[in-house]
């Protein structure tokens, strides 16, 4: 998560589009924030970070595997 120190002129539809998150995330973020259109200068207002990719495939290694084995397991499945 960061910080972003408002400054004259901020709102936080222009504070979400820089830091390429949504408006909704920021105000989720930030619930003190009781008027959204109200924001003072020099608030320190909290950016979300970008959200977390999800698991794609989990493997458990087992006796033998090499890096080199599953990567030409795994593409081979991909191709398909």
């Amino acid at each position: 998560m960061k910080i972003h120190m408002v400054k004259k002129g901020d709102t936080l539809y222009l504070i979400a589009q820089k830091y390429n998150v949504s408006l909704e995330d920021v105000l989720k973020a930030n619930p003190e924030i009781e008027n959204p259109d109200v924001i003072d200068v020099g608030m320190k207002v909290k950016i979300p970070g970008p959200p977390t990719p999800a698991l794609l495939h989990q493997h458990i290694v087992q006796q033998g595997d090499t890096l080199w084995k599953l990567s030409k397991a795994w593409e081979y499945r991909w191709r398909k």
